[in-house]
């Protein structure tokens, strides 16, 4: 009997949708929000879409993530992650966004 070791290749999903992301503006620039999602682990990209809300502090992000968890489960990681961060008051999910890619 030879002990095989076989290794497994975890199977990552990529899903894209969008985020608005509300912040401190006394603290964070559209930019700094922007790339304080960026920096969150299983985001890829995340790039700024449509017109900013008239207020200065909201800011609307196309994202895409790298993943094994399903597609609702890894953007409320997202969000958990980006409320951590100092700065970033709300992080709203357009779950009717979230698509596999």
């Amino acid at each position: 009997m030879t002990d095989k070791n076989i290794l497994l290749e975890e199977t990552f999903s990529y899903f894209s949708g969008l985020i608005r992301v509300t912040f401190d503006d006394s603290n964070l620039t559209l930019s700094d929000a922007t790339d304080t999602v960026r920096a969150i682990e299983t985001v890829t990209t995340a790039r700024s879409v449509g017109a900013e809300d008239a207020q200065e502090n909201v800011i609307t992000l196309s994202i895409k993530l790298r993943t094994l968890l399903s597609g609702p489960d890894a953007f409320n990681y997202v969000r958990k992650k980006a409320l951590a961060f100092s700065g970033i008051d709300k992080v709203e999910i357009g779950t009717k966004t979230i698509t596999k890619v």
